[in-house]
């Protein structure tokens, strides 16, 4: 898949850093450049192949709707508008180049989680999917497996749309086979992918792989999810352990968590399920049928707090089902 190259012009430095922070994390795109000068941003377009420019329509040098025609006289570069008013779509309509999106208030406190509205606007461009309005709420998709697995996590990141809430994947692997199980998964798939390390914040159409021999959790912090990973481990097994990792979701999310437990041998995630389903989140478990082995499943569904048994070909279609449902009755409530 062709990495993308992404020049952003904003006048303040705070921002442009704060963008170009959370779109490096992405590995769908290889390489951002900055300036505060309008200029300098045109003389850049010239000697450089950038594949989206995004720029503030409120520029004092030059205001968006002069940058975007010269733009368009040198190449034809879709152009994210930031911060742009409904006449000033009006006046820019007849320019099929260009994207528009709000632009986040970066001394607010929920600046981080806007900041996705970024990436979600370039996939869906570059993708050409839509954008599901959940994108940018508060949602995230939780994996748990063992045996078996991943295959059957392939069998549904493959087919997942471009554009999703962020995704955990704790599958039961040494700590060696966890970064070539995400570079395969990023490869397979329209989803970034990663090994989840600590810090890492919980991002739209990021796939986040739980690190082997460790366990994995998600925190709440200043208005937005991170991923906290705690290496050295006693006396608990398996690792990395799904019923820890669901356990800390159900304390830091509020809404809008879809947990999956797939093929595996024992009970792990069992636990967690039950405090998933406490919350009033949507569970999933794989059908015996296409399990590898049957204990995880079963030992969920043996709680009672399993909403669909599925065979693993049709888990990814009920889970962005159930976010879209989900994320329609949420913006109902704004």
């Amino acid at each position: 898949m062709k990495k993308l190259e992404i020049l952003i012009v904003d006048e303040s430095i705070s921002f442009l850093q704060m963008v170009k922070d959370y779109l490096s994390q992405d590995s769908l795109i290889s390489n951002i450049i900055t300036t505060t000068n309008p200029y300098e941003g045109i003389d850049l377009l010239i000697i450089d192949n950038f594949d989206y420019i995004i720029y503030d329509i409120d520029m004092s040098k030059m205001d968006g709707i002069s940058f975007s025609r010269k733009v368009s006289e040198i190449k034809k570069i879709p152009i994210i508008l930031t911060g742009i008013t409904q006449i000033e779509k009006e006046i820019l309509y007849e320019q099929n180049n260009l994207l528009f999106c709000l632009k986040p208030n970066i001394y607010h406190s929920s600046c981080k989680n806007e900041l996705s509205i970024y990436l979600t606007t370039i996939k869906s461009h570059y993708f050409n999917e839509p954008i599901p309005k959940t994108v940018l709420y508060d949602k995230l998709i939780v994996i748990g497996a063992s045996a078996g697995g991943t295959e059957a996590i392939d069998t549904i990141i493959k087919k997942l749309p471009a554009l999703t809430p962020p995704i955990i994947i704790c599958q039961h692997l040494p700590k060696t086979f966890s970064s070539m199980f995400a570079s395969k998964l990023d490869l397979d798939s329209k989803l970034s992918c990663k090994v989840g390390l600590s810090g890492d914040l919980l991002i739209p159409s990021q796939v986040y792989i739980c690190e082997g021999n460790a366990i994995t959790t998600v925190v709440k912090e200043d208005c937005v999810h991170k991923i906290e990973v705690e290496q050295i481990v006693e006396n608990i097994h398996p690792l990395p352990n799904i019923d820890i990792l669901l356990e800390s979701v159900s304390s830091s999310y509020k809404q809008g968590v879809v947990a999956t437990i797939l093929t595996g041998m024992g009970e792990d995630g069992s636990k967690g399920i039950v405090s998933i389903k406490k919350k009033g989140f949507y569970t999933i478990a794989q059908d015996e049928a296409t399990s590898l082995v049957y204990g995880m499943p079963k030992k969920a569904i043996e709680t009672g707090c399993i909403d669909q048994i599925l065979p693993v070909e049709e888990i990814a279609i009920n889970i962005m089902a159930y976010v879209l449902k989900k994320g329609d009755e949420d913006n109902e409530k704004f």
